[in-house]
């Protein structure tokens, strides 16, 4: 409220009142002061005389107009009072100093002016997202809002602001075309080649959910359930495709319209089998096919046509076997494991005592071996020597460690390690020349 105007207002009031004579000076609490008669018969019988009586009307209309100017000042002061406060409550959350904002990729660079009334030297610290020099380099996927705090300390005694940080995105939605609705046949693949363009020339990845969980499928021959005795019904389905550039993402519906075709026979689930060498394996699969066609089975190897296999020596190991059933038109198949265990034991090397010689001396080891199965048995010597016969030489003098190792053909394996000392001999004198 504007004083001055309220106290030139309440002055020209008190003027005309006084003029008018509607005025009266106060005494003791609710009393008056009493005239004289004569003067009261004076005042009474003093004629007025025009301009003075304008003078009063004009006041009296300056004194409304004064009026009405207080009554909007103070209406208009209210309502930007108001006003203000709204304003504050909306952009400054309780505690905020300030409020900052910018773009995706913008950089931060917070500048605090601040003074210590006793000269001290200041120490500023900044909380999270900002570093320790009060910046940030925003990028791609910061939108939003963040409140920092920005502590101020000269060593002793601390003081704190809270900034408020909005990023404002800069990403554009991708614009995804129109995949037009499928028609295919059970037992097809279908395949979706959806094209994406992104105004922010980011990567976009297609996801897919609902009939298709990924961009291609083989349609199976149960997608479609027909009445018995009918083949060629058909069934829509729908897929979601959506369109993502890791920051927004836009979704599309396709209908896919699967028609029904001749079905797959049915194959029960095999069990694994285990068997040791020389055993005979056969599988007995149970298959039926659901338009009575005549199926024919197939075994991968090493099972014959027939779906047997006789094991031999050597053929230890775990085999994946799939066995298909057949119409002519359609298959199904079924996996199981064949695991076939050795019979295959180690040869068992013969004891060897550790050799010593001189130098110049030949070593000759003959190493000897069983194999329980009868298996052929090959010696690898490996180490000083690398072979079963060695002639030293007058260098060789020292110790020495021989590995020899004993094999079958099916893997079976045994080691035995050979400590040889090879002892220096001494050696005459040569001349090389007289001068």
């Amino acid at each position: 409220m504007n004083k001055k105007l309220f106290t030139g207002a309440l002055t020209l009031l008190f003027v005309a009142m006084m003029l008018s004579g509607c005025v009266r000076m106060p005494y003791e609490g609710g009393n008056f002061i009493e005239m004289p008669e004569e003067f009261e018969q004076n005042i009474e019988e003093v004629e007025y005389e025009e301009p003075e009586l304008e003078a009063i009307i004009q006041i009296e209309e300056e004194i409304i107009q004064l009026e009405d100017e207080m009554d909007v000042s103070l209406a208009e002061e209210e309502e930007l009072t108001q006003f203000n406060i709204e304003e504050l409550e909306e952009e400054l959350p309780e505690g905020v100093f300030k409020k900052i904002v910018v773009d995706e990729k913008d950089i931060i660079d917070l500048t605090v002016n601040a003074m210590d009334p006793d000269g001290n030297v200041l120490m500023y610290t900044f909380s999270e997202p900002l570093d320790e020099e009060g910046k940030w380099e925003t990028k791609r996927g910061d939108a939003g809002e963040y409140i920092t705090e920005i502590k101020v300390s000269d060593g002793d005694l601390e003081t704190s602001a809270k900034v408020l940080l909005v990023i404002n995105s800069i990403n554009k939605i991708p614009v995804m075309e129109e995949i037009e609705s499928i028609v295919i046949q059970e037992g097809e693949t279908i395949t979706l080649t959806p094209l994406a363009t992104d105004g922010n020339e980011d990567l976009v990845v297609f996801s897919y959910s609902g009939f298709l969980t990924k961009d291609t499928m083989k349609v199976g021959y149960e997608t479609v359930s027909c009445q018995e005795g009918i083949y060629d019904c058909m069934q829509t389905f729908a897929t979601t495709i959506t369109a993502s550039d890791g920051f927004s993402e836009i979704t599309q519906g396709v209908g896919i319209t699967v028609i029904n075709k001749n079905r797959a026979p049915t194959l029960e689930p095999l069990e694994d089998i285990t068997v040791d060498e020389l055993g005979f394996v056969e599988v007995t699969p149970e298959a039926i096919d659901l338009d009575g066609n005549e199926l024919k089975m197939d075994f991968t190897a090493p099972f014959g046509e027939d779906g047997t296999f006789q094991t031999e020596r050597g053929h230890a190991g775990e085999y994946t076997i799939y066995v298909t059933a057949s119409d002519g038109d359609l298959s199904t198949s079924e996996k199981f494991m064949l695991i076939v265990n050795s019979i295959n034991e180690d040869p068992i090397l013969a004891p060897m005592n550790d050799i010593t010689v001189r130098e110049t001396e030949t070593i000759v080891l003959r190493p000897g071996a069983i194999d329980k199965n009868n298996d052929t048995i090959i010696f690898e010597i490996t180490g000083w020597m690398e072979s079963q016969k060695y002639e030293t030489t007058y260098d060789d003098a020292g110790q020495y460690v021989v590995t020899i190792a004993a094999k079958d053909p099916y893997g079976g394996v045994a080691t035995l390690d050979l400590n040889i000392e090879v002892r220096d001999v001494n050696r005459p004198p040569v001349i090389l020349s007289v001068y």
